[in-house]
């Protein structure tokens, strides 16, 4: 049977199996108390408006959903709400749950998390315990009654309340102090790394068009391609990582003007910022000068400053990663991840990319 064909109940009854121990002290906790005195509270999270209701744990609805602006006075609202329900029923536990969509459930789940602190530590009454549900539970519990794969508010809300009262969903974690920063650069890394990965496309495609020829693993090309002549590229392999290729693209876009300088001003280039040139370097650029068809001047002008812009927005990515990683390197030494990079093989990224991922270790409490 496939994973499309097998019941959301029956998924959820094996989401159950797999959380037993958590699902099972839930529910003993439950049986110890009275559910008309058990205040579950639940929102739906959006990016502009949020859905709130509540209900009692014995199945007693005592507000209907309704929205709520995610602003100040939104946020106002649903704490009063939820103060005059605790002064109204005077339960002996509230449940306060909802998906941690995204990132627009942060402001108010941390505003939350302040206000309820005393509650959700033990430290007043009425206990309080803060869940999020996961995305997908959410989904299987909202199939079990309704067709419909669309999102709809007050759908997930019924969807919430069910996931709630089996014991699923998860303690809520919003990290803080070093685990927040970490986390943010190494998103922040991750981001940049792929706009690196695009900016690398980009390039390679406008320097085949504009430099042609420039870029060749001849190894792999004589492999190919036995028979023919040996091209005479200006780079083979890593072509934005070398310097020979990067000076071209910095300072000298237009393969024209290097056709048309004299070895000596090329020589000053490449001294000028790379500190070193020479014989081998003339020769190859030469070489590749003297065997390419390039495109005509009026074309290859526009291309090549844009090529060079491109190579600007790239270096400039590399430093904003290169300045990411020198941020994490010191905070990784305030966790526990700090023993990741002695493993062979794993460094400081490798550690910071496990320890953003692992998050809460109450997360992995069945």
């Amino acid at each position: 049977m496939s994973s499309q064909s097998i019941p959301p109940e029956e998924r959820l009854r094996h989401l159950e199996g797999h959380y037993a121990d958590r699902v099972t002290a839930f529910r003993q906790r439950l049986a110890r108390l009275d559910l008309s005195r058990v205040l579950i509270v639940l929102l739906d999270i959006g990016k502009n408006v949020h859905w709130a209701t509540a209900w009692t744990a014995s199945g007693l609805e005592l507000v209907r959903p309704y929205r709520l602006p995610t602003t100040r006075t939104g946020l106002t609202q649903f704490i009063q709400m939820t103060d005059t329900l605790i002064a109204e029923h005077t339960p002996l536990l509230v449940l306060l749950g909802h998906e941690p969509t995204g990132v627009y459930h942060e402001p108010w789940g941390r505003a939350l998390m302040d206000h309820y602190a005393a509650n959700l530590n033990g430290q007043a009454s009425p206990l309080m315990d803060y869940i999020f549900f996961n995305p997908y539970q959410v989904k299987l519990a909202r199939q079990q009654t309704h067709l419909r794969h669309r999102k709809s508010d007050p759908r997930d809300l019924a969807a919430m309340l069910d996931l709630m009262l089996r014991g699923l969903g998860q303690p809520a974690f919003l990290p803080s102090g070093t685990d927040l920063l970490i986390r943010q650069e190494v998103g922040f890394i991750r981001a940049q790394s792929r706009l690196l990965g695009h900016l690398e496309r980009q390039l390679r495609q406008q320097l085949d068009r504009l430099w042609p020829g420039a870029v060749v693993n001849v190894n792999q090309f004589r492999k190919a391609h036995p028979h023919l002549p040996r091209p005479t590229p200006i780079i083979q392999t890593r072509p934005l990582q070398r310097d020979r290729l990067r000076v071209l693209l910095a300072h000298c876009p237009n393969p024209y003007d290097l056709q048309t300088m004299s070895d000596r001003e090329i020589l000053n280039l490449y001294r000028k910022h790379t500190g070193r040139a020479g014989p081998t370097l003339l020769h190859t650029l030469r070489s590749w000068v003297n065997n390419a068809v390039l495109l005509p001047p009026d074309v290859a002008s526009p291309l090549a400053d844009q090529l060079q812009r491109l190579f600007q927005q790239y270096t400039a990515t590399e430093t904003l990663i290169e300045d990411g990683r020198g941020r994490l390197v010191p905070l990784l030494s305030q966790t526990p991840a700090r023993h990741i990079p002695a493993i062979p093989g794993l460094g400081e990224m490798d550690a910071a990319a496990y320890f953003a991922g692992v998050g809460s270790i109450k997360r992995f409490h069945r």
